[in-house]
């Protein structure tokens, strides 16, 4: 997980462009990393240290938004083919073109994965807990499920929390709002 920081007109661009696509603003986020990332990969070009000006040789382009198999607005990096692109507009949801859509990037990258490295040597006594949460955890799982799989578990129920904690939020206002009218 990374924190960015945004203007509040980016945020508000990312909100109505994630809400008319049918996509969740984090996956808004990934997919327009994955359209910036498999343009530099295609051209070779440094990630800008500044905005793209008019005069840039290889300007980074936005992806196309084509219709899904499900009816969505799917955006599309520029880099892929049309077959890759035919392969991911028949996904049957978001989260299966989500999944198509890292594929396609680990495969661009060498099959690595991109990540952050860590900003240092963690603190002993954040290490020891975090250690004994991760021995519980693998407690829990079968020895034969992958890390991706693990990964959309653990999506999946992060995701089930955040809707509890905002619908629990929703109450809570509707309550005080009850409260004072």
């Amino acid at each position: 997980m990374t924190s960015i920081v945004l203007t509040d007109e980016q945020l508000a661009r990312l909100r109505r462009h994630a809400e008319t696509s049918g996509l969740s603003l984090d996956e808004v986020v990934r997919e327009a990393v994955d359209a910036f990332l498999a343009h530099v990969a295609d051209t070779g070009a440094s990630p800008p240290s500044e905005p793209a000006s008019d005069t840039a040789d290889t300007p980074w382009q936005p992806p196309m938004v084509r219709t899904g198999a499900d009816g969505a607005r799917v955006p599309v990096p520029p880099a892929m083919s049309p077959d890759e692109v035919d392969e991911l507009l028949t996904q049957p949801s978001s989260r299966a073109r989500g999944d198509y859509l890292r594929a396609w990037l680990r495969k661009r990258n060498g099959g690595g994965i991109i990540h952050e490295p860590p900003p240092g040597p963690p603190d002993p006594e954040w290490q020891a807990r975090f250690d004994a949460a991760l021995a519980r955890i693998r407690a829990h799982v079968p020895p034969d499920m992958t890390p991706e799989e693990i990964e959309t578990l653990i999506t999946e129920a992060s995701e089930e929390a955040r809707q509890e904690r905002i619908a629990k939020r929703v109450a809570e206002d509707r309550a005080r709002r009850g409260m004072h009218d």
